[in-house]
């Protein structure tokens, strides 16, 4: 009987990678990580409500903001499951916007532009800006790297 258990014990500990899935926008990343990337402090995060356009084919997103007071002011973090359609269209609408570049972040296709970034992992589209949102894209970068293992 003893090596059943052991054989399940290691089955399972193998079978558990990384960080869990998030559920909501607002999952992707703690206000110790914004903090951390920006160098100021959150004084509160929580979801955020985004205008729902019901003759829209995309999925309502979910949406996170933490406020700082900060340069760049409040940090909104958003996702979308299935996503493919809504990072193709963001995408592309980006590349007319200053600073854009394609690229990968955490081996994922991402895009940058002065204001933020969006990333495509495991379905999920994830997109980061900040209120005050110029010259953004280092640090919307940073945070999408901390953000990836959990889209």
């Amino acid at each position: 009987m003893r090596p059943l258990v052991i054989g399940l014990v290691m089955l399972v500990s193998c079978t558990s990678s990384g960080p869990a899935r998030a559920s909501t926008a607002c999952d992707l990343l703690r206000p110790s990580e914004i903090e951390a990337v920006l160098g100021d402090s959150v004084s509160s995060s929580g979801p955020s409500l985004l205008h729902e356009d019901p003759a829209s084919p995309f999925v309502t997103p979910s949406s996170c903001a933490f406020a700082t007071n900060g340069q760049w002011g409040s940090i909104l973090v958003t996702m979308q499951r299935p996503g493919r359609q809504a990072y193709d269209a963001d995408r592309d609408r980006a590349r007319v916007r200053l600073g854009f570049v394609e690229t990968t972040v955490s081996g994922h296709s991402a895009f940058l532009e002065d204001g933020g970034g969006g990333l495509f992992a495991n379905d999920t589209y994830l997109h980061i800006g900040a209120q005050n949102a110029v010259h953004f894209s280092a640090t919307a970068q940073r945070l999408l790297t901390l953000a990836a293992p959990r889209a």
